[in-house]
């Protein structure tokens, strides 16, 4: 959605990443360094202002996910049609309600299933995810609209300044959907126990972190603004539309359909990362007794249950 903004877009990757990413992930670094043993943003603002505000907290962030699973599954179930031929036919089959609903919903239960077994099953599950279907997917976005632009092909981007007209409305809109991207770095807090030496790895991860992200934010919408105009711009098909301009720029148009498949694995990753972090949150809050003693149990791989399964429902009203 950014790309419509052309080179105006990575201006402000940029600035939030410096007066919001960079300070807030210092934060989540230095409080999750120390107070390393569960509980994550609860634990926190119990700390500071006490267990109810933390309850608070924890409770708006678990909604702020469970409200915005539909979009992400729903750019899921997008990818996974993009793996067949032709295009029009893809198109088609992302555009149907039927389709979407049902691929959303299965790829939503069946990480959830696979986290009743446990978190490490849910981490690698969300760790191949990200690797395979969000890092290098990025990687090779990059480099081939790098190749695009070396061979001199003709490029959709809206030659505008870098730097915003700061008195129109849009601009202001797309500052605040870019802050709002930049959100989360505080929910994977709740895994510290995970983690061998949290103290040093936490920080660790979020700088390598904060540092893929822009990188792949930024110069991934740019890459997209290359091939596809401002005014074709689709949120949940422009990107799988971009891979296959780009590979089909060097007439290997069929590798845009595996990349799908990998954007597909990489929703899945993101699922099973989404699904349980904020949810264990909520069990920290459960078990100091915010919650009623029936939410408060966990099965034999140390998962509650309940909890996810109340996530799921609503999720799958939504």
């Amino acid at each position: 959605s950014e790309a419509k903004f052309g080179i105006q877009s990575v201006f402000y990757y940029i600035f939030a990443a410096i007066v919001f990413l960079l300070p807030f992930s210092l934060v989540c670094a230095e409080l999750a360094s120390t107070y390393s043993k569960s509980g994550g943003l609860y634990r926190w603002i119990s700390e500071a202002f006490g267990p109810r505000w933390g309850w608070t907290a924890m409770y708006l962030e678990w909604q702020t996910i469970v409200i915005w699973f539909p979009t992400m599954l729903m750019f899921g179930a997008a990818s996974l049609a993009y793996i067949f031929w032709p295009e029009s036919f893809d198109k088609t089959l992302a555009s149907n309600k039927t389709y979407t609903l049902v691929v959303a919903l299965a790829i939503y239960w069946a990480t959830t299933l696979n986290a009743f077994r446990g978190q490490k099953m849910a981490n690698r599950l969300s760790t191949a995810g990200g690797l395979f279907g969000t890092i290098i997917p990025g990687a090779i976005l990059i480099v081939l609209g790098v190749l695009y632009v070396c061979m001199g092909k003709h490029d959709y981007l809206d030659h505008v300044s870098f730097f915003p007209d700061f008195s129109n409305l849009s601009t202001v809109v797309l500052a605040a959907s870019i802050f709002l991207f930049y959100g989360g770095m505080e929910i994977q807090a709740v895994h510290v126990n995970d983690m061998s030496n949290p103290a040093k790895q936490f920080p660790r991860s979020v700088f390598l972190a904060m540092l893929v992200i822009v990188a792949v934010y930024a110069i991934g919408t740019l890459m997209i603004g290359l091939v596809i105009p401002s005014k074709d711009i689709d949120l949940l098909q422009s990107l799988l539309i971009a891979y296959k301009g780009l590979w089909g720029s060097f007439g290997l148009g069929w590798l845009g359909n595996v990349m799908a498949l990998f954007i597909m694995f990489g929703v899945i990753g993101q699922a099973s990362a989404l699904v349980t972090g904020p949810a264990t949150g909520l069990m920290a809050v459960a078990q100091s007794g915010y919650l009623p003693l029936s939410m408060q149990k966990v099965n034999k791989s140390g998962v509650n249950t309940r909890i996810l399964m109340a996530q799921g429902l609503i999720v799958t009203a939504l």
